[in-house]
């Protein structure tokens, strides 16, 4: 069988980024950041009785510096995760977040940085299609990787403001019983991921 080529690859990648002048250890100017990973998506009510499930999520942002280490810009981020129900198939859940972002960011020798959002989540999937009001937090910490730029760990959370959210039946724990009432929820989303900042 052929011998992979990804050591000889990863390789040739560390004597390349050797062999370059020394980079700066923090993304300057405008920083562009596309992240992917993990998304527990959560419905808070006063009995839900809907558990907490992950999926994936992803976002992109675009900040600039405005003075000394504080940023502003603007992120957009998607979630999904699957919900059992009782018919055939898991409903997924889905949201979008636009953004406007405030942060701040450390520096070369503590390369952390943070944002919070403020915007407009649309939300699908469990109850009726709905949107509304939205907050957001984001942390990271970039790591360089030479001349191609920055991967970044990163967290990150979005939820609605107060319980305008879909419209979620109570179910009681006996499951011959029909639901008692439907409540208003607010939709959450908690990820982590790693992102890549290229080196504009």
């Amino acid at each position: 069988m052929p011998r992979s080529p990804a050591p000889a690859l990863g390789l040739l990648m560390f004597l390349a980024a050797g062999a370059l002048p020394a980079q700066t250890l923090e993304p300057t100017g405008t920083v562009l950041r596309l992240g992917f990973g993990g998304n527990k998506m959560d419905f808070t009510c006063s009995e839900c009785g809907i558990d907490a499930q992950t999926g994936i999520s992803a976002f992109a942002a675009v900040s600039r510096p405005i003075s000394g280490r504080l940023t502003a810009g603007i992120e957009v981020t998607f979630a999904d995760a699957g919900f059992e129900t009782n018919g055939p198939e898991e409903r997924h859940a889905k949201l979008l977040a636009p953004m406007a972002t405030a942060g701040l960011a450390g520096g070369s020798r503590l390369p952390i940085w943070g944002t919070l959002g403020l915007g407009w989540v649309w939300y699908s999937g469990i109850g009726p299609t709905s949107n509304g009001p939205a907050l957001s937090l984001r942390a990271g910490y970039d790591l360089v990787i030479g001349a191609l730029g920055f991967v970044t760990p990163y967290a990150g959370y979005v939820t609605m403001v107060a319980h305008d959210g879909p419209e979620v039946a109570i179910r009681p724990s006996d499951p011959s019983v029909p639901p008692s009432q439907v409540e208003r929820t607010r939709v959450a989303s908690f990820q982590l991921g790693l992102a890549l900042t290229p080196r504009l």
